[in-house]
């Protein structure tokens, strides 16, 4: 069992425009949109806007992870030794591999626009 993170790109500005009472709303909407928005959506990438509502962010949904956040935080220890587990989440030194390579996406490109990263758990 384990919980759930969605990662977001945020622009900061934006976010700190919002009055403090209606940001863990425009945050959530972003995590979860409505239904009709998530059946357009990739299953794996980026995703911008990540809802409507919410113009200034972007979701990044990671692939082979199931959204759950043990791959992310076993590979932050030391990699390729998580992987020799027998509970394992990360099989091998190419999943892991593909897992940083997805990390990378999201950071350069939340860089690239000049906004703010976020990983919360849901």
């Amino acid at each position: 069992m384990g919980l759930d993170i969605t990662v977001l790109a945020v622009d900061w500005g934006q976010l700190e425009r919002t009055p403090a009472g209606e940001r863990e709303e425009l945050l959530y909407e972003a995590m979860c949109p409505d239904d009709a928005v998530l059946a357009a959506q990739p299953e794996v990438g980026w995703v911008f806007p990540a809802s409507p509502k919410v113009p200034w962010s972007g979701r990044y949904e990671f692939r082979d992870t199931l959204g759950l956040y043990k791959a992310h935080f076993w590979a932050a220890p030391g990699g390729p030794a998580c992987c020799s587990r027998a509970e394992r989440w990360i099989a091998d030194f190419d999943e892991f591999a593909a897992l940083l390579r997805q990390w990378a996406v999201v950071v350069d490109e939340t860089a690239r626009r000049g906004w703010g990263l976020l990983g919360l758990p849901i």
